[in-house]
């Protein structure tokens, strides 16, 4: 036996390692009770969604059950329809082999009718008989007709589509084709494509020249008339409004110029208005400038330096 010192080290270190060991195991049990206090929610969620799953699936269930039985009930209601409609063409087919069918009896009835006619009114009016023969087409209409319906021709479908989707496609783009020939052509003679634009340029002009006339002379005929009124007629629509007056409280009135029309709106809001007073001229920027800064309504002609706009008629 040991004694003395050793003795008690020995003492201490078994109380030491009981010690430890008893720690160890608080602190297991400590760490468990954390982690089943954390995993308690998770747990009782997982049980919630193991619950709703198992309703929704008895749900399914029903409804498939249900559903099954509302198709047998179909399936036995059309198994009885066909049997008795099977029984009543077996029952039509030998009335037809017995009896006859309804075509067969009509033409036999024309046939007997002909026959008689031709028998009491003799060879001479045999001619007048035969109009029954026309008649005999109506039986024509109680003959069953058997389809023979064909399979589609998708190859002929596919031809239309594709025809249909190359019409569309010219219609969209032949402008971009048309423009590259342009492109093409000023690339190999840049001269020629020169005096094409100055040409155009200069067309384009005599065209905005002669439309500036046309409507200065419109405006002059019209002047003085109740339908210049601060530009809010000079549109198409007014005609449509003319004839539908209750149209006219559904759109607010909008000011727009009397040459192009351009709608003085919040981008547009520079339109001019004509100082003259008692003048209804309202014009846009560019179109203002194009007559000059001159108003063809309150303006003569002799003033803007135009006596083509003179009327001789007037004179």
């Amino acid at each position: 036996m040991l004694v003395g010192p050793t003795s008690n080290t020995l003492h201490n270190v078994q109380v030491l390692s009981e010690l430890l060991s008893c720690g160890q195991e608080e602190l297991k049990q400590m760490i468990e009770t954390f982690t089943n206090l954390n995993i308690q929610p998770y747990l009782a969620f997982r049980h919630s969604i193991m619950q709703i799953v198992k309703v929704i699936s008895n749900v399914m269930d029903n409804i498939k059950n249900i559903l099954y039985t509302i198709k047998k009930c179909f399936l036995s209601l059309y198994s009885v329809v066909k049997s008795v409609y099977d029984w009543l063409i077996s029952i039509v087919n030998l009335c037809n082999k017995k009896f006859g069918t309804p075509y067969e009896k009509c033409q036999n009835v024309f046939n007997i009718a002909i026959a008689d006619c031709k028998a009491k009114l003799g060879p001479i009016f045999k001619p007048f008989c035969e109009i029954a023969n026309t008649a005999q087409n109506l039986c024509y209409t109680i003959k069953p007709l058997d389809f023979d319906p064909s399979s589609p021709n998708y190859n002929q479908y596919i031809t239309i589509a594709i025809i249909i989707s190359f019409s569309w496609l010219l219609a969209l783009f032949e402008p971009y084709g048309r423009r590259f020939s342009q492109t093409v052509m000023s690339y190999y003679y840049p001269e020629r494509a020169r005096h094409r634009t100055v040409w155009l340029y200069n067309h384009i002009l005599r065209i905005r020249e002669n439309f500036l006339k046309f409507v200065r002379r419109k405006l002059l005929c019209q002047r003085g008339l109740k339908y210049i009124r601060n530009g809010e007629s000079h549109t198409s629509y007014k005609n449509f409004f003319s004839k539908y007056r209750i149209l006219k409280y559904c759109f607010k009135k909008r000011k727009m110029c009397l040459i192009c029309g351009t709608i003085e709106n919040k981008t547009n809001f520079n339109h001019i208005k004509c100082i003259t007073p008692n003048c209804n001229g309202l014009f846009c920027t560019s179109c203002f400038a194009d007559l000059n800064n001159y108003c063809p309504i309150c303006t003569e002609p002799i003033e803007y330096d135009d006596l083509s706009d003179i009327s001789e008629e007037k004179l």
